[in-house]
């Protein structure tokens, strides 16, 4: 499958969408995507390209997994738009894929601020199947890929909304957040147990329901003679579920979640599809990131596909890299997940090769 410099066509038309918006417009053909089965978490990637806003120079690079980012994803294209600099950009970025006639058989787009070095896209794209099924798609084996980038310019990242600030949003957030928690603690009206260690959590169907489609499917009575009134979980420790519930409930987690816990409701966020609480935890994460941690954090990170969390444990790691050899972790990382090791490794040897 095709990833030289040729492969990515960049249109030399860049328009401007508005006085604020700069829009670029490219291809990616992949030869050969219909023979090749490259295996889970084998990433195929396009030569950088550069954009310009002002006075900043950004960096960008497409990265596609054919056959999904890891085993969870197995069978899905996985598919991100990779920035290289420090530079905070608010983008709109959508993929397409369209069979000979030009029509789209998908289409995504998604809308993000991105800060340092970070990534927007899906990781599952679409299945594999859907496309190899459309004998229109892979002309002569191969794929065409059609992408569109909006760039907004650096006030729209400053100042996003200015005209809509209502000064009481705060005070009533918080009245709702701390009703919703009273709530909890209380469990008036709790229609549903949760197990858990011999603790009990006594909850509401409609509340999990609506925060979660994990518990929707699990709680909706199709194909039983009666509903369920408790669940038990097995798989993640009573204050991970309990921090887990609490952000259910009102949006956030407590001031002092403990690393231990943080690094559980990675798991618990994805196996119940909270994707917020992920984003959450994954922030908390980065921003207490120390040499005792650092190497945990990012096997969490790598384990759950938290690419901006990865990408700031490499870039702690090459600023720290002797103090953090000397970790036990550092043996430990080499012993039972040595892909990760020549991660670590090949982002120190690119370091300088990153910065065009």
């Amino acid at each position: 499958m095709g990833n030289n410099v040729s492969d990515l066509i960049l249109k030399t038309d860049i328009q401007n969408v508005t006085g604020n918006i700069k829009r670029y417009e490219f291809t990616w053909l992949l030869d050969g995507f219909c023979s090749s089965k490259l295996g889970a978490g084998t990433c195929v990637s396009s030569q950088k390209f550069a954009s310009e806003i002002g006075n900043e120079k950004d960096w960008w690079q497409i990265l596609l997994y054919p056959d999904g980012f890891n085993h969870r994803v197995d069978g899905f294209v996985s598919l991100w738009l990779k920035k290289f600099s420090d530079n905070e950009k608010l983008v709109t970025f959508s993929c397409a894929i369209l069979n000979s006639e030009f029509k789209q058989l998908i289409k995504k787009t998604t809308h993000r601020k991105l800060a340092l070095e970070s990534a927007v896209g899906w990781t599952t794209f679409c299945k594999r199947s859907l496309i190899e099924a459309d004998k229109t798609v892979l002309r002569n084996g191969n794929l065409k890929l059609v992408f569109t980038l909006d760039i907004f310019s650096n006030e729209d990242v400053l100042n996003p909304a200015v005209e809509d600030y209502d000064p009481n949003q705060r005070l009533r957030s918080h009245d709702v957040c701390d009703s919703m928690k009273q709530l909890l603690d209380d469990g008036t009206f709790s229609d549903l147990t949760i197990a858990v260690d011999s603790h009990e959590f006594h909850v509401h169907k409609a509340i999990l329901s609506a925060r979660s489609d994990v518990f929707l499917k699990l709680l909706t009575p199709r194909f039983r003679e009666s509903s369920i009134n408790q669940i038990e979980i097995e798989d993640v420790s009573k204050d991970g579920v309990q921090e887990m519930l609490h952000f259910i409930y009102t949006g956030r987690l407590v001031d002092e979640v403990t690393e231990e816990v943080l690094c559980e409701l990675f798991y618990a966020a994805e196996k119940y599809e909270l994707w917020l609480l992920k984003k959450v935890c994954s922030i908390i994460a980065a921003n207490n990131l120390n040499n005792d941690n650092v190497l945990r954090i990012l096997s969490v990170a790598n384990q759950h596909n938290s690419l901006k969390l990865k990408d700031m444990c490499l870039r702690y790691i090459s600023g720290n890299t002797l103090e953090i050899q000397k970790q036990r972790g550092w043996y430990d990382l080499m012993m039972h997940h040595p892909e990760m090791v020549n991660t670590i490794v090949e982002s120190l040897s690119k370091r300088d090769d990153d910065s065009p």
